[in-house]
Order: C-alpha cells, then sequence, then structure tokens
C-alpha cells in the first residue's frame, strides 16, 4: 500500500497583540463598531467595564436622584416663591407696598384681600415643608449629599417659621386695617397740627385679644429659629434674601416680650387715656446727658412736649429749658407766691446745697432743669411735672433775634413793654411745631399730661446705626454717626469754637435756639426726617433695642392717669406729695410686672444701690468707672454685716500744662485745655460729687474711712423721697492739679493729688432680711452709670461670688437653711 506523505504545515506564528489603545477607547470603538468581533476589546478592558459598568449604575442612580431631586427642589421653590410673592401682596393689602397711594384703609376690603392671599400662602408653605418633612426616595438620597443636605434642612426650617407667621397674621387679620393704617400715616405727623387720630378707644379690646392669641405662636417660632445653627438657616437663600430677611429675624428674640407688654399695656383701664383716645393728651420728653452726671441719669437740658392723639404723635421740637422755661412762677406749700428763679425749694431735693448753704436748698436754682434730683425716678418723674406745670414759657416766636442768639432768659412777668417775647402762664402747652421744627407760638390750652419719658444718648446712638449717618446742614454741615455723636454734642455745646459756629446765620432757620442747643435741635429734625422714610422692617430690630434700654433705665417711663383731676390742677405742692401727679396703681404695677419702673426697690429684701450726683458742672462721667465692691457676712442670728467700697477708676486722657516762652505756666490756656476734655462749666479746679448709698430700712451704721477732702459720709437716715429705705449720704471731692513741675495735669481727691482714685468705704448691719430660707439681696444700677458689681456673700451655707457689669436690677440670692 503506498504510502501517502502528508504534508503539515507548520504552526502560523502567532503576530504580537497589538496595542489597542486605553481601555475606554477600546470600549468606545467596540460599542461604535456594532460590537464587531474585530473590535472586542481586551480581557483587561472588558473586566475594568465590568467594574465601571457597576459604578455607573452607582453614580448614575445617584444622578437621577440628584436630578430627580433638582425637581422635585424646583416644584418646592416655585411654590416657596408663589409663597413669598403672596405674602408680598400683604404689603399691597395693607397699603404699605412702593408707590401706594392709600391714606385709609376699609377695614371688609383689606380683611377679603388678606384672606386670599393669606390662605394662598398658607397652602404653598404647607406643601413645601410636607415634601421636606416627608421626602420620597430619591429626595432622602439626595439629602445624603452635604451641600444639599443643608438646603433641605433651611428650607424646611424656613417653611415652618413662614406657616407661623402666615397663622399669626391670620389670627391678627381683622385687626391688621388698624395696624396698618398706624404705619401707612407714619407714627410721627409732620406737623404738631396733622396728628389726627390713628386708634379709638373701640380698637383696644380687639389688639389686645389679637396679640394674646398669636402669643404661642410667636413663642414656637422663636424656638425654631433658636435651636437652628446660622449657616443651616441660610443655606437656601441668596445673598439678597439674606440681606432682606436676616434683619427680620434678628429682631424676632425680643418679639414675645414686645407683643406680652403691649398686649398688658391695651389691657389697661386708662389705655384710652394714655393713647389720646378720645382726647389728645401729652408727654414730656427729656434727653438726659448722663457725661454731667445727675441722680435721674443725667443734666436735663432740653426738653419737648410732644401731644398724643389716638396713638399718633406729634411732631418733636426740642427747646431749651434755660430759653423757654425760666423763671418758676408758683407758690409754696403755705401759698406764698415765689417768682424769684432761686426761691423755690421742694422737699428731698436741699440735701444737695446742706454743704453750700446750710440747708436752705436755693443754690442750685431750682427748676425743671434740676428736677431730677431724686435718686427715685418716679420721684423726679413728678417734680418735673410739677416745675412744667407751674414754669412760665418765654415765648420768642415774635421776635427779630436770629436763630443762635437767644438770650438765656426773659424776665416774667415784667414783659410788658418788651417786644421781643412775651410770658405765658405754664409750660405744659404743646407747642405749633412746622414740618422743619420751627415753633410758632403754643396751645391756647393747658396740655392734659400723661406721663414723662426720659432717655439717654445712647438711644440716639442706636438709632443712628439703624438709620445710618445723618447729614446735619447749616450751619455745623457736618456728618453724625453713633461713634461721634457725644463728642459732637459736647463740641457745639460747651466750647467757644462750637458756640461760635452755631451762631451762623442761615437761609433757612429751623426754630428758635441759642448756640448750645441749636446742633441738637437741628439733629431732632434730621432724625424725624429719616424715620419717616425709613422701611419698617429696619426698625423692627431698634423695637427689641427699645425693650433692653427700659431695663437697662437708658430709656425711663412714668405714666400718671390724665383724667384725674388734681393733675390739671397742680400750681401748689401740697404737704401730701401724693396728691400731685400721682402713679395710677394700674399703671405702676405694670411697669413694675416687666421691670420698667425704674422705681427703687422698697421691699422687706435686703438692698444696695449707690446714686452719684455732679453737681459742680462737669461733663466727667465718660472718664469714669465705678466698681461696688461688697463683702457680706450672715451670721447665725441673721444679722448681715456689709463691707462696702465704691472702688473709682478714672481715665480722663492726658492734659498737657502748657507753658508761656518764659517757661512759666500759661493757666489760661492750660485751663482751655482742661475745659475741653472735661468741659468744667465753673472753669474750677474741684469737682464735687455727691452720693448716696441706699439699703435696707433697718440699717445700723457702724464705720467708715473718713479721708480729709474725701468724702463725709452722713448716716444711716431714714428716706424721705420713697418708702422703706435707709441712706449713707457723703460728699466727694476730686481736683485738678497743675503742678508747674510736672508735664501734665495731675488728678487727685484731695488738692495734693494723694490718690487718682477715691475709694468710699462704709460698714453697716441690718436684720429682718431672711425670709424662707433665703437671703436676697437686690442691686440696682443708676441710669447712665458705667457699673460693675464684685460682691461676694458668706452665710450658713457657705460663700458665693459675683463679679459682673450691672446694668439692669439684679438680685442676688443665696440659702441660709436647709443647705
Amino acid at each position: 500500500m503506498a504510502s501517502v506523505a502528508i504534508e503539515v504545515a507548520p504552526p502560523a506564528r502567532r503576530r504580537a497583540a497589538q496595542p489597542k489603545g486605553p481601555a475606554f477607547q477600546q470600549i468606545l470603538r467596540w460599542v461604535g463598531s456594532g460590537f464587531s468581533g474585530k473590535e472586542r476589546p481586551t480581557k483587561k478592558a472588558i473586566r475594568l467595564l465590568l467594574v465601571t459598568s457597576i459604578l455607573g449604575v452607582i453614580v448614575l442612580s445617584g444622578l437621577g436622584a440628584a436630578l430627580y431631586a433638582y425637581n422635585d427642589y424646583r416644584i418646592i421653590r416655585e411654590e416657596a416663591t408663589d409663597a413669598s410673592q403672596m405674602l408680598n401682596h400683604l404689603a399691597d393689602d395693607l397699603g404699605l407696598g412702593k408707590g401706594s397711594t392709600k391714606t385709609k384703609l376699609d377695614a371688609v376690603q383689606t380683611k377679603a384681600a388678606l384672606d386670599a392671599d393669606l390662605g394662598r400662602a398658607m397652602r404653598d408653605l404647607q406643601d413645601v415643608h410636607n415634601r421636606l418633612q416627608h421626602p420620597d426616595f430619591v429626595l432622602s438620597l439626595a439629602g445624603t449629599l452635604p451641600s444639599v443636605r443643608d438646603k433641605l434642612k433651611s428650607g424646611l426650617v424656613l417653611s415652618e417659621v413662614g406657616i407661623d407667621v402666615v397663622s399669626m397674621l391670620q389670627e391678627l387679620t381683622p385687626n391688621l386695617a388698624t395696624v396698618a393704617n398706624l404705619l401707612i400715616t407714619s407714627p410721627i405727623a409732620t406737623t404738631s397740627t396733622d396728628n389726627t387720630p390713628l386708634l379709638e378707644s373701640a380698637n383696644l379690646p380687639g389688639l389686645a385679644r389679637a396679640f394674646d392669641h398669636v402669643q404661642p405662636i410667636v413663642a414656637h417660632m422663636v424656638q425654631t429659629l433658636e435651636s437652628t445653627p446660622p449657616d443651616v438657616l441660610v443655606a437656601a437663600l441668596t445673598a439678597k434674601q439674606q440681606g432682606e430677611l436676616m434683619p427680620l429675624l434678628s429682631g424676632v428674640s425680643q418679639l414675645p416680650t414686645i407683643l406680652s407688654i403691649v398686649s398688658e399695656f391695651l389691657k389697661l383701664p386708662s389705655a384710652p387715656a394714655l393713647l389720646g383716645a378720645p382726647t389728645q393728651v401729652a408727654y414730656l420728653i427729656m434727653t438726659l446727658d448722663n457725661t454731667e452726671l445727675r441722680p435721674v441719669g443725667g443734666f436735663q437740658g432740653q426738653y419737648a412736649v410732644v401731644g398724643v392723639n389716638g396713638a399718633h404723635v406729634g411732631h418733636i421740637s426740642l427747646e431749651d429749658v434755660y430759653n423757654t422755661l425760666e423763671p418758676v412762677i408758683a407758690s409754696d406749700a403755705s401759698g406764698q407766691a415765689i417768682q424769684a428763679y432761686n426761691g423755690l425749694k421742694l422737699p428731698q431735693q436741699s440735701w444737695y446745697n446742706g454743704y453750700a448753704d446750710n440747708g436752705k436748698g436755693q443754690g442750685l436754682g431750682w427748676a425743671l432743669r434740676n428736677s431730677g434730683l431724686s435718686s427715685d425716678f418716679t420721684q423726679s418723674a413728678r417734680y418735673a411735672l410739677w416745675y412744667l406745670h407751674n414754669e412760665t414759657i418765654c415765648d420768642w416766636t415774635n421776635n427779630k433775634i436770629p436763630v443762635g442768639y437767644a438770650p438765656n432768659f426773659c424776665v416774667c412777668p415784667n414783659y410788658l413793654n418788651n417786644p421781643n417775647y412775651k410770658c405765658i402762664p405754664g409750660g405744659d402747652r404743646i407747642p405749633l411745631v412746622a414740618a422743619n421744627g420751627t415753633i410758632s407760638g403754643y396751645s391756647k390750652d393747658r396740655a392734659k399730661m400723661a406721663g414723662v419719658i426720659m432717655i439717654q444718648e445712647k438711644v440716639i446712638e442706636q438709632l443712628l446705626d439703624v438709620v445710618g449717618p445723618l447729614k446735619i446742614g447749616c450751619p455745623y454741615n457736618v456728618t453724625v454717626n453713633s461713634g461721634n455723636l457725644q463728642d459732637k454734642i459736647h463740641f457745639y455745646q460747651e466750647t467757644q469754637a462750637g458756640r461760635s459756629q452755631g451762631k451762623k446765620p442761615c437761609s433757612s432757620a429751623t426754630g428758635l435756639s441759642d448756640s448750645t442747643k441749636r446742633f441738637t435741635a437741628l439733629l431732632t429734625q434730621a432724625l424725624q426726617a429719616k424715620l419717616k422714610t425709613l422701611p419698617k422692617t429696619q426698625l423692627f430690630k431698634f423695637a427689641g433695642d427699645l425693650i433692653n434700654d427700659l431695663h437697662t433705665k437708658d430709656i425711663q417711663v412714668y405714666l400718671t392717669d390724665p383724667t384725674k383731676p388734681q393733675n390739671s390742677d397742680a400750681s401748689t405742692w401740697y404737704t401730701d406729695s401724693s396728691t400731685v401727679y400721682p402713679p395710677d396703681p394700674a399703671e405702676q404695677k405694670f411697669l413694675e410686672k416687666y421691670q420698667i419702673s425704674s422705681e427703687m426697690y422698697h421691699g422687706a429684701d435686703d438692698s444696695l444701690t449707690l446714686n452719684r450726683s455732679d453737681m459742680t458742672g462737669w461733663k466727667l462721667e465718660r472718664w469714669i468707672k465705678v466698681h461696688l465692691v461688697d463683702h457680706v457676712q450672715i451670721d447665725s442670728q441673721g444679722i448681715v454685716t456689709h463691707n462696702f467700697q465704691a472702688k473709682y477708676d478714672i481715665d480722663i486722657p492726658e492734659i498737657k500744662i502748657i507753658k508761656d516762652q518764659n517757661g512759666n505756666v500759661d493757666y489760661n490756656q492750660t485751663n482751655q485745655a482742661i475745659f475741653s476734655t472735661v468741659y468744667n462749666a465753673s472753669f474750677g479746679y474741684q469737682y464735687v460729687e455727691y452720693w448716696r448709698l441706699y439699703t435696707n430700712q433697718t440699717a445700723t451704721y457702724l464705720q467708715d474711712n473718713i479721708l480729709k477732702d474725701q468724702y463725709y459720709p452722713l448716716g444711716p437716715q431714714p428716706s424721705t423721697d420713697f418708702d422703706q429705705r435707709a441712706y449713707f449720704q457723703g460728699v466727694l471731692n476730686y481736683y485738678a492739679n497743675i503742678d508747674p513741675n510736672s508735664p501734665t495735669v495731675q488728678w487727685g481727691y484731695n488738692t495734693g493729688g494723694d490718690s487718682r482714685t477715691p475709694v468710699p468705704n462704709v460698714v453697716w448691719q441690718v436684720t429682718n432680711v431672711e425670709h424662707n430660707g433665703k437671703y436676697s439681696l437686690h442691686v440696682q444700677p443708676q441710669s447712665g452709670v458705667d457699673t460693675d458689681i464684685q460682691i461676694d456673700i458668706t452665710g450658713p451655707c457657705g460663700k458665693k461670688t459675683w463679679n459682673q457689669p450691672l446694668t439692669t436690677n439684679t438680685v442676688l440670692t443665696v440659702p441660709t437653711a436647709h443647705c
């Protein structure tokens, strides 16, 4: 059999695999070729594809969720925007929108429009809140991303706040037209005669009920906001929205207190009368200069009698006490006529002059400007109303004397042949004020006085922070802000250069004033003009500041029922002083409830109040800080011993002693340098400070540190200007020393300059001040004084220490039993 040779071809040599490029490109070519075998990717690329696919599913799922979430977010945003637009409509419904020409709202039409817009806003906000509070799967998945999570949380919180706001407005709807009418018209009238009523007495009960109903809603809103971190709260807002919303939210924390105070006020039996409904009443407003300290909180150089008609405040024009209300024409308790400026002495005021004129009480020249000499604000406010009623207005409105040149006072009643002024009995008349602040005369009839409001410069500084810097025109042409207000006022009031500036003529004079007070008169007009154009939202936070100012005594308020007969016939200060401008019991209880009465504590507990007064005219208080140091020891018998010190930090800026070309002290120039720093009204070297240290009525005096020329203690004595208090009384002297051998003025408590910081020290004991196993010490600040407390109380249960600023009434309590 023939063999067959079979030729076996050698195996073809395998070609080395050519690189197919990056795995991602291989996959793209394979997909692009319709999954052709020729373009099949390598196993490594396929393995990478599998891993990538798995990761892709995860990523794309997240992306899909994010896209769905964005769609939800878009819907949510549209609903939130719609709700916001509905709320914006409220401004138009209430006549508060831009360009609104409404001057008075129809309550029925307003309620219908409000109901429609509020209902739609509520539906949208509730839908937003429900979507965010109960998110679907994709929204929940998106919420795991940090950048989204804060936005969702922000939206949830803000929608909840929005629901609260709408609920609150729905509760207020029946009364919103009343409130809006207040805002449309502006609470401060353009002139003193166009303050037509904004409220009627019939409106008050409904407003009070509405404010009561919304308080739980407001409390929930505050709790929601305070429990949310600030960065989370604004995460869903644009920068523009944050700028619009945050000023409102910043004042919300004070809203419960504001509503509570307003509601309680509206429930007072005398509320209609206090608001001038139905008959106009007036309030005495006084500005306090705390740099020249008085017991009430500062020197009273300017005042305004302001009419209030149905809650509509008349235009305010500050007047000079010196030019308008001197001298006093009155009668004393015996009926003796008093017409001399220095001839009047009211009870409890003479103690300041006991060192100057043997207790006659005539050295200061009693008048409205010195009415704040009682440590108890209630008493000082009543003095102020009494003086206002009994003093005589010097009416300069018909004269030809240029603004800034008014003399210091007129002579009444010897005015018959004087062409420059006329005298009008009684200062309690509402001035006729034009829009620019010019006074053209006074009301024919005396006003029914409803109370007194005294304010510190700090309040004006706060207002300037809200409204921004103000340009004061001719003759000053300066810009005033919160930082330079005090310096500007003192420069233009106290220095020769400043007063000369105030005498310069202007094309449009605004109100009669002498050169010392012209600047503050113009400032008052500029502030009112700004306030009338300022959005109400910007004033919302300022309302919270005002509540705080009431507690810190930067604003002090006294109310008296203007309908009481004795308040319209107060020509004599009766032996029983309670018959003249007495505090109405319900009004006083209201002020005490919210601790805004500014009265001295007069209860059964122990107490401590240092009240100081500069009677020499130095503007020194801005350089003083006082530390009340009290070491309190309670023994086993309940006897309480106080070892008290008032430590002064007096930090007057360095004043160089000026010498002439021969090296001798130029006392005139040096005195001017001292004056320009402390504004020493008398150009004297001695600062005299009278002070009283008030405590419990059981006080027994033990000892003191009598230092020559420092202070002279008198006490304890029963207080005569309010009940259940005793006081220690003293005088502190402080000197400016011009030593020719020193380059700068030296300061000390005596003429030798022994110490820069006097430290009065008094030790006393009180009894029967423990109650129910506790000892409480009531410590009260003085208005306008920078003070802190450094107090320790040691008793049967150990020792407790306080070291803190004293800005509000403070109660320090320790247990004395059941330790």
